[in-house]
């Protein structure tokens, strides 16, 4: 696709009118290539320089566009996840965002959710990190059941 078509198209996601955002995802997959990386890469990093309201509409056009379980759409979420410096928000989306680009079981994608679930981060990032687990491991993932496991032990529930 042309990219100041999709540059003009991406930047509407981040519109303070939901209605807005809401035009911009289902527009971003008639000028856009499924699978461009440049265009992902950009909305994945817009999750975390958005505003809050706007994450929804991102996590949705990034999953319109990746494709399934593709290596570098995956790696970007899970680095974004795991950076202590971004914002807490746009980590969880990141988490939750994660089993709409992958197939069960995929091996990266559950490794690095269960070391978002099990590392030195908040009881929200670490159980959107667990829901996301279980939608993405495989049955029968031990070291996943063990993680969460860990996560519920970890967590203060008072």
């Amino acid at each position: 696709g042309n990219r100041e078509c999709i540059n003009a198209v991406s930047s509407c996601l981040n519109h303070s009118e939901r209605y807005v955002r809401g035009a911009a995802v289902e527009a971003l997959p008639m000028v856009c290539v499924r699978g461009d990386r440049d265009t992902l890469g950009s909305l994945v990093a817009m999750l975390n320089s958005c505003h809050e309201a706007a994450r929804e509409e991102i996590k949705d056009a990034i999953a319109s566009l990746a494709i399934r379980g593709d290596h570098e759409t995956v790696q970007r979420l899970s680095n974004l996840m795991q950076r202590a410096d971004a914002v807490e928000g746009a980590r969880i989306a990141a988490c939750a965002t994660l089993p709409r680009v992958c197939e069960r079981g995929h091996a990266v994608a559950v490794e690095a959710l269960i070391a978002n679930m099990t590392g030195p981060n908040t009881d929200s990032i670490r159980a959107a990190s667990a829901s996301a687990v279980s939608e993405l491991a495989s049955k029968g993932d031990r070291k996943a059941v063990a993680a969460a496991l860990s996560g519920l032990r970890s967590t203060d529930w008072n």
